[in-house]
């Protein structure tokens, strides 16, 4: 007995360190070394959730339906809202029903009705705090499924050099570049094909010069001059 009652306070006094977290919770650690790791991990036992799970509560939601009622039905299943676009006498709102999935959903702006909407699997990534203000060094953030979100190098803190951003399926999103003053010089977006979707350069934080974007065929879609007149 005594043996038992002194096992357990040797395990109540062992620091929570010795239990270890799980691979995905090692994502959000301030240590890249860990992070890579649990990374590594992930890619090989990450399971999505399946859309399966949310599409009875997306049939709940009905055309024509008012944003306070869709919001009711949403927060049953507390969902959070991620915001949205606005533009032509609508707007939308994105709601994140979990780290895999998200509902857009579209309303009029005159009574916020809402006329159409959309489920759509969006993984988010997760977040990691530097270690102290001043870090430098290599900086790197994964989503869930232990695929790239964020790459850059980090001086005291702050981003130099060449940043890129990833989609959950591993492909680059944009590649943009920064200075000690802030973002400045080539920015380039891709569509999750890989093909590119923007070019355009920014200049002493600003966007500069001719920008133009590309539909998935290649093809210019539109173009903007920086600063505009």
């Amino acid at each position: 007995m005594k043996f038992f009652s002194a096992l357990l306070l040797s395990l109540a006094m062992t620091p929570t360190a010795f239990v270890g977290a799980s691979p995905l919770e090692d994502l959000a650690s301030p240590d890249q070394s860990v992070r890579d790791k649990a990374a590594t991990v992930q890619r090989t036992i990450f399971k999505s959730t399946p859309e399966s799970k949310w599409i009875p509560v997306v049939e709940r939601i009905k055309k024509g339906l008012s944003k306070k009622d869709v919001r009711n039905i949403l927060l049953q299943f507390k969902v959070t809202e991620e915001g949205g676009a606005s533009g032509g006498g609508s707007y939308s709102n994105s709601f994140r029903l979990d780290d895999d999935w998200v509902l857009t959903c579209w309303f009029t702006n005159k009574d916020d009705i809402l006329f159409e909407l959309k489920l759509s699997p969006s993984l988010k990534a997760v977040g990691a705090s530097l270690p102290d203000r001043d870090f430098t060094g290599r900086w790197v953030t994964y989503f869930p499924n232990g695929n790239k979100s964020y790459e850059s190098d980090l001086k005291k803190g702050k981003n130099i050099g060449e940043f890129i951003a990833y989609y959950p399926n591993g492909s680059k999103c944009f590649i943009q570049h920064y200075t000690e003053k802030g973002i400045d010089g080539a920015d380039t977006g891709y569509h999750p094909s890989g093909k590119i979707a923007y070019t355009g350069q920014h200049k002493d934080g600003k966007q500069a010069g001719t920008w133009t974007w590309y539909d998935e065929s290649g093809k210019i879609s539109s173009t903007r001059t920086y600063p505009e007149k």
